[in-house]
């Protein structure tokens, strides 16, 4: 079986002069010296395990997201027009890595009445704000953990009522239904995110409840991984990958996912996805999708791609080129 991991320069060298039978793939400048990445055996296996983030790689979630939290202002009794208010939440709010650890540091910075660049928040402001988190002697974490409860309850009666809504709210990735007929039965799929479990179901069984025959419904509820699941890992760490093979092999007996090196994940975040699940540790390969055009450029390895959409994946997918690893893979997994 095909294993691709990263190794020190002169370990490669060494198992090379004893015969091991390694192929080097790349190597490049790590922040211990210089590094290669090698694949251990002679075939490009399948890989055994799709993995794909949600938020921008499934949905585009943006609209929805913003609607729960317009919508909690208000029932917070905070007035004002839409973009009014989402500047007010932006002044203390920023995406922090998982949704806990965002809404514990907006409700420290309300606290302390300092704005995210660090600025005394004017006395207005303040005061709709403390409107926002209520005066209340509870601990920050369970201020935080009420606001998240209450958000996202926000969504879930919303897509209760009218599943339509998601539609407009939350609708598909271009391609990702296409995308998904092309992945054998054989394969296990599943979504790993940094939102929530609480997030992520009720956007998928709104979009079920409007097309029952959506490929959406690959994805289980035992499919599906959210920041809850980690056991204090978060995505991208390379951690939260070894955790999702571990409790999806214990899930899914039948369709065991081996090892680290049999996932590929696909996300829209290069930066984070790629760079921050750790250059020097990481065996699962990458494919960005419909990456913010925001974002600069990371260093790219043969088991990582970036590609503007779904349907430019599956036409490169036809015709691998010979030093792409991921693609060459992605070629023997999927039906194309």
């Amino acid at each position: 079986m095909t294993e691709i991991v990263y190794m020190e320069a002169s370990t490669f060298l060494e198992q090379r002069a004893q015969g091991s039978p390694i192929r080097k793939i790349t190597d490049f400048w790590g922040p211990r010296g210089s590094h290669v990445l090698v694949e251990h055996g002679k075939e490009t296996d399948p890989f055994s395990l799709v993995v794909f983030d949600f938020d921008g790689t499934v949905v585009q979630s943006d609209v929805y997201y913003r609607y729960c939290w317009k919508k909690l202002f208000r029932e917070k009794g905070i007035t004002g027009d839409d973009d009014s208010l989402l500047t007010l939440r932006d002044s203390v709010y920023g995406w922090e890595g998982d949704m806990t650890s965002s809404m514990i540091s907006m409700v420290q910075k309300i606290q302390k009445r300092q704005s995210r660049n660090s600025q005394i928040i004017k006395d207005s402001d303040w005061e709709l704000l403390e409107k926002f988190v209520g005066h209340t002697s509870d601990p920050i974490e369970v201020i935080a953990e009420k606001l998240i409860i209450a958000k996202e309850q926000i969504g879930v009666s919303a897509l209760e009522k009218d599943p339509s809504l998601v539609e407009r709210l939350a609708p598909l990735a271009d391609g990702i239904e296409k995308f998904l007929t092309v992945i054998p039965e054989s394969v296990s799929v599943a979504v790993m995110s940094a939102s929530s479990r609480r997030n992520i179901m009720p956007i998928l069984e709104a979009h079920l409840r409007v097309n029952p025959k959506s490929q959406l419904g690959r994805f289980s509820e035992l499919d599906v991984f959210g920041e809850e699941d980690a056991k204090g890992n978060r995505k991208p760490n390379a951690f939260f990958f070894a955790h999702l093979v571990a409790a999806h092999t214990r899930i899914n007996p039948s369709k065991r996912a081996g090892e680290v090196s049999n996932i590929v994940f696909f996300g829209d975040n290069a930066h984070a996805d790629i760079m921050l699940g750790g250059l020097n540790t990481r065996t699962h390969s990458v494919v960005i999708v419909n990456p913010d055009p925001n974002l600069q450029m990371v260093r790219l390895t043969p088991i990582d791609r970036v590609v503007p959409n779904f349907d430019e994946l599956l036409r490169q997918i036809k015709k691998p080129e010979s030093t792409s690893i991921v693609l060459q893979r992605l070629n023997k997994t999927l039906v194309v």
